[in-house]
């Protein structure tokens, strides 16, 4: 079974299982594969689920993150989808590269749900700014693979130089 972000604080027994991975829980979402246990029906219920992930989220280690940053809880209205947009821009800076293209991944996720949605000159906006950000942030990446491969290949210039050096000395 799949490694908990959190630790388990007491000894309450769980109530669920998750319809994702099977792992029992008790709260909004599970904590090891980032699932909702059940659909919100109820806008604010939506939005704790939202935070109970992002708190969630935060607890992980990067490799765990970017599990959950992939496979996670989405809400499906408007607001809360454009609220995990907000909360995911963090993971798309250059500091936190380990979730980072997850976390592109999961940007591109809620942009295709925010882009089903009745359209609004506020949601349009909101989409294209998202859609701006996700774009600066795969050049960015884009940009740092390339240069890793120019230093590669200066590096192998220079060693075969240095190879035939010696060998032009014997």
């Amino acid at each position: 079974m799949a490694q908990s972000c959190v630790s388990s604080a007491g000894p309450d027994p769980p109530r669920e299982r998750c319809r994702g991975c099977g792992a029992e829980f008790k709260d909004l979402v599970c904590e090891y594969c980032g699932l909702a246990s059940r659909k919100a029906e109820d806008p604010a219920l939506e939005r704790a689920a939202l935070d109970e992930f992002h708190v969630l989220l935060r607890r992980c280690e990067p490799d765990a993150q970017a599990k959950l940053l992939r496979e996670g809880f989405l809400p499906a209205r408007e607001e809360n989808l454009l609220e995990a947009a907000v909360l995911c821009l963090p993971y798309l800076a250059q500091d936190s590269v380990e979730p980072g293209p997850a976390a592109g991944q999961r940007l591109e996720s809620i942009l295709a749900k925010l882009s089903a949605l009745t359209p609004s000159d506020n949601l349009q906006r909101a989409v294209a700014h998202y859609r701006e950000r996700l774009a600066a942030y795969r050049r960015s990446e884009r940009s740092s693979l390339v240069g890793g491969f120019v230093m590669f290949g200066l590096l192998a210039v220079a060693l075969i130089a240095l190879i035939f050096w010696f060998a032009s000395l014997l």
